[in-house]
């Protein structure tokens, strides 16, 4: 086992596995069936569209929507799942997690289906910054196409409370692309901004509206007569004609006269008046008014609460006998749901809620921070930091709400929840947020996955400042780290490896997590601009430090060996930086994770230059699917150069250039990828000089490095100086391509690019040749032989072509006739040497190809 091997072996010892978040079990149930409102001829209704792809229940609040989808779920024979939704659902992470999860759950279905999704659930848990949501939508559809063959009805209540684009934009893809057996019922309050019409004209949908949803005249004679026996006919014509039939009306209007003699209910009918609002206030008070004295307090008090438990309630109200009230307000049928079948969780409904805040409010305005104070002091002792942090907003107790935020931001930016963070965050006012710099310092984060990088900036620039105010060496260590990135990413080396520096000087010895951070940034500054001897080295040390820290995530630590892999792929050690990137894949928590989209990345172009195009190929599509799937905006420069570069040695030179050229485009506008955008500038250069294009080819490698902001003896700018001075020599500029290279020559001596300083001294060998100069061409050529030999990456002297032959011959003669394994393979897969396979079908047998990525058929 080598050292690299135990090291890892060892981190993976000591390192515990992160942990998925428990989700709220009532989203997942409807509330119990009732008869108390029975709407026989609807459930009939329903079942009969069952072959619709969407039924639409579209009504105001307190038509029954609930109790009516509730009723028709618990008598539904097949597979049924049922998804409550509020305004966090409105995240499309949070969507599409609850979405996977409320499939898993559905009733009558076979156990296969608690497996579904797992595919698309690993893209959200290690997503780190913005999604593209609807490609992982796209793998939960391909996983029920293939594992769902019988109808399952999946219903979206309260989907008013929806408000993001992005979350409409995926029900319509789930309802345009799903397989016919997936039926949905949409429960909402407004129409939603879903393709309707579209559905409408293809027959696809089944509409139940306000008038649909009213009670009729015989249902309320019914309904009434059971609460009140003696009420009147003209009572009960009047209650028809004020009500109008609508649910929540009648259900006060039943508690209302609950135990009512005749008299008294007509009194109550009588003094009904206004729209549903007032008629629905005026009942509510009704009923509120005639609850004994510590009842009324219990509705209060707990009405600040969106769903509530015997122990939420005992904590806000200060009782202990909460589950005798709450059991109590359902026997009355006051407007208390319950949200599980052990009657645990409840919930008010939505107009009597906002009934009770609004007396509260008038009775007791400054009561309600101090309830709102104790519901979140009661969800922080249950580690329920989310909903805690939001009563202490309320509250405004922003002190506590800080307190809680930092125990979930660094998981929510690494699971990609970055929106939902951002908008957490600015509900802070500034001088709390400079008080706690820890949240900073995430919403630096938080800026840079979405690629705000001048905002990223900014917030870590605070978050230094404020940790240095606070004497926090480890706190301003990390912002410094932060930053060194940020500059890194941008070009600016030089800025990158003082800030890294200093970022190493600041960490506190016995901070191991904070060094390894420091040193690894640094690593990759000092390998650009010193040696890249000099960042392998700090690199090492970078793991070796990690391998002591306490703490440190499964994705931080494989992403410590990706990086190290990095940085020998730069120092000319192909084999070491597949091994580490490799090592790196097994160490991540998922397959799904950016940590593995950058692994993928770095083990395309070592295998392409082995030749082994497949590999390649494989891995190009794999790191860009993940980068495409996870939205990771600032890997995606870096995926689609590598599947340009292959696609070039494919000979697939048109779509190779498109892939290049989207990289230049993206790296543009992100502002955070100079080292991607230069190195797909000049891969797109050889690309164009490649289909005859030279001129094209020499403009566009001296544009880039003459607008490039970096150093000019950075990595990239040496390929890309490389690539210009093959152009030349394309051009059959000698004496301009001999300048080049010579240039090249000192600069990749000095920094160690063993790689492409093999080229070099390939370029400077054929050149001698042409010119007879053969002694120093021979010499040249052996310094490149040296080079290049121990990485085994042929390819890169085959691409050079007719040049190549030039080169390996003249080697073989000055050394008397002998040739090396190396330099055999290279000269037998010179162009012209041989044909490319082809699959000649003899007879007439029918062959069913299935193609996957950019695979494609000739016939």
């Amino acid at each position: 086992m080598t050292n690299l091997q135990i090291l890892c072996k060892s981190l993976a010892d000591i390192i515990p596995p992160v942990k998925a978040s428990p989700l709220l079990n009532t989203k997942f149930s409807p509330p119990p069936g009732t008869s108390s409102l029975p709407r026989p001829h609807l459930i009939q209704w329903l079942d009969s569209r069952m072959e619709q792809r969407l039924i639409l229940v579209s009504a105001p609040a307190g038509y029954g929507k609930t109790t009516l989808l509730a009723d028709f779920f618990s008598a539904h024979s097949g597979p049924a799942a049922w998804y409550q939704l509020e305004e966090s659902d409105s995240d499309p992470t949070v969507f599409l997690t609850h979405l996977i999860e409320t499939i898993r759950r559905a009733k009558s279905a076979s156990k296969k289906i608690s497996k579904i999704g797992q595919n698309a659930q690993s893209l959200l848990d290690n997503a780190t910054s913005s999604m593209d949501s609807r490609r992982v939508l796209t793998v939960l559809i391909n996983e029920l196409a293939e594992q769902i063959n019988h109808p399952l009805l999946i219903i979206l209540e309260d989907y008013h409370f929806v408000a993001s684009p992005i979350v409409h934009q995926l029900v319509d893809y789930l309802l345009e692309n799903a397989s016919p057996s997936i039926r949905l019922i949409i429960s909402t309050r407004t129409d939603p901004p879903l393709a309707l019409a579209r559905l409408r004209a293809r027959g696809l949908l089944s509409e139940l509206r306000a008038n649909d949803l009213r009670f009729r005249d015989e249902e309320v004679t019914t309904l009434l007569r059971r609460e009140s026996p003696d009420l009147s006919s003209e009572s009960l014509n009047v209650l028809i004609q004020k009500t109008e039939g609508w649910a929540a009306a009648l259900q006060i209007v039943r508690s209302s006269l609950a135990g009512q003699d005749a008299e008294s209910a007509r009194e109550i009918v009588t003094s009904l008046s206004g729209s549903h609002r007032f008629v629905f206030e005026y009942l509510a008070e009704e009923v509120f008014r005639r609850q004994p004295e510590s009842l009324q307090t219990f509705l209060l008090r707990t009405s600040i609460l969106s769903q509530m438990d015997a122990a939420s309630c005992n904590a806000v109200v200060e009782i202990k006998n909460s589950q005798d009230m709450l059991e109590e307000l359902e026997r009355q049928n006051l407007f208390l749901t319950s949200l599980d079948r052990n009657r645990r969780w409840y919930q008010y409904h939505y107009l009597f809620r906002e009934f009770l805040l609004s007396r509260l409010m008038r009775e007791n305005a400054g009561q309600v921070k101090v309830l709102e104070r104790s519901a979140g002091s009661f969800y922080e002792s249950q580690n329920e930091h989310e909903a805690a942090f939001l009563h202490y907003s309320a509250a405004q107790d922003h002190e506590s709400a800080a307190r809680v935020a930092i125990i979930f931001a660094a998981d929510y930016v690494e699971r990609g929840r970055v929106e939902v963070l951002h908008r957490y965050l600015n509900m802070l006012p500034i001088e709390i947020m400079r008080a706690h710099p820890e949240l900073l310092l995430q919403l630096g984060n938080a800026h840079r996955r979405i690629g705000e990088a001048g905002l990223a900036i900014t917030a870590y620039e605070d978050a230094r400042t404020c940790f240095a105010a606070q004497k926090n060496n480890s706190g301003m260590s990390r912002a410094l780290t932060m930053l060194a990135e940020v500059y890194r990413a941008q070009g600016n080396y030089r800025q990158a490896e003082t800030l890294a520096d200093q970022a190493l000087r600041s960490a506190p010895l016995e901070d191991h997590t904070a060094r390894a951070e420091a040193l690894m940034a640094l690593a990759k500054t000092t390998g650009f601009l010193s040696s890249m001897d000099r960042g392998r080295e700090l690199a090492e040390q970078a793991v070796e430090e990690a391998r002591t820290a306490d703490g440190i995530s499964p994705l931080l630590r494989a992403n410590f060996i990706q990086s190290l892999g990095q940085i020998c792929w730069w120092h000319g050690d192909p084999q070491s930086a597949t091994k580490h990137a490799q090592e790196a894949l097994r160490l991540a928590p998922d397959e799904f994770s950016p940590i593995v989209a950058q692994a993928c990345i770095l083990l395309v172009t070592p295998h392409l230059y082995w030749r082994e195009f497949d590999t390649a190929l494989r891995y190009a599509e794999r790191g860009l699917e993940i980068a495409q799937t996870l939205h990771l905006n600032e890997l995606l420069p870096a995926a689609y150069t590598a599947l340009g570069n292959v696609l070039t040695r494919f000979g697939e030179t048109a779509r190779a250039e498109a892939s290049l050229r989207q990289s230049v485009e993206l790296a543009q506008q992100l502002g955070m990828a100079s080292y991607e955008q230069l190195m797909a500038t000049g891969y797109l250069a050889y690309n164009l000089y490649g289909q005859g294009r030279v001129d094209e080819a020499w403009q566009l490698a001296e544009g880039a490095l003459w607008a490039y902001t970096g150093s000019p003896d950075s990595y990239e700018a040496f390929v890309c100086r490389s690539v210009l001075a093959d152009v030349a020599l394309e051009k059959n500029q000698l004496n301009r391509a001999e300048n080049l290279f010579s240039e090249l020559a000192e600069i990749g001596e000095r920094r160690q690019f063993r790689v492409p300083l093999a080229m070099v001294y390939f370029g400077l060998a054929y050149i001698h040749l042409v010119s007879d100069r053969k002694e120093t061409g021979v010499q040249h050529a052996r310094k490149a032989l040296q080079l290049i030999e121990p990485t085994r990456a042929f390819q890169l002297f085959i691409d050079q072509g007719e040049r190549s032959r030039v080169v390996c011959t003249a080697l073989v003669e000055a050394d008397a006739g002998y040739s090396n394994p190396f330099m055999e393979r290279v000269l037998e897969n010179l162009p012209g040497k041989k044909k490319p396979a082809t699959i000649i079908v003899s007879d007439q047998s029918v062959i069913n190809i299935k193609c996957m990525g950019s695979f494609r058929v000739f016939a």
